[in-house]
């Protein structure tokens, strides 16, 4: 029985300890938290960057973010900037000959980008540099 009030006596005090440093802790985080500056009332904080060209152009902005993002992920994770600025190849891509050459692997790409950006895109990838700047910084371009 001694032995039994022995280790509850024990724990007891570990607890008291732990109860102790968890208190101490809670103090060092609110001296922190009111270290930290707040910002002044009636500040805003920018949560896009404002998209730089003109602006028949940067209307599309999220529509190429959005493509940019999806084709990034599901088909080409570095798109090359040689993949932009050109018109949409004569190319099948299901051709088993598609990674045999370095040729064949832009022209690919290329195509699997006409694939899946929607068409009233197309003249705008052709176009600009915006949608090539927009999509590469996107997806890693390189």
């Amino acid at each position: 029985m001694k032995s039994i009030l022995k280790a509850l006596k024990s724990l007891n005090l570990k607890v008291e300890s732990q109860r102790i440093e968890i208190r101490k802790l809670n103090l060092k985080i609110a001296d922190l938290h009111r270290s930290v500056p707040k910002e002044a009332p009636g500040t805003t904080r920018k949560r896009k960057t404002q998209p730089e060209g003109p602006p028949e152009v940067t209307k599309y902005q999220g529509k190429v973010e959005f493509y940019g993002k999806k084709f990034g992920v599901l088909n080409e994770l570095f798109v090359p900037g040689a993949a932009f600025l050109v018109a949409k190849p004569m190319f099948d891509l299901q051709d088993k000959s598609r990674y045999k050459t370095p040729t064949g692997i832009l022209d690919g790409i290329i195509a699997e980008l006409y694939d899946q950006i929607p068409e009233n895109l197309h003249k705008l990838m052709e176009d600009h540099s915006y949608f090539r700047d927009t999509v590469s910084n996107l997806t890693f371009g390189v």
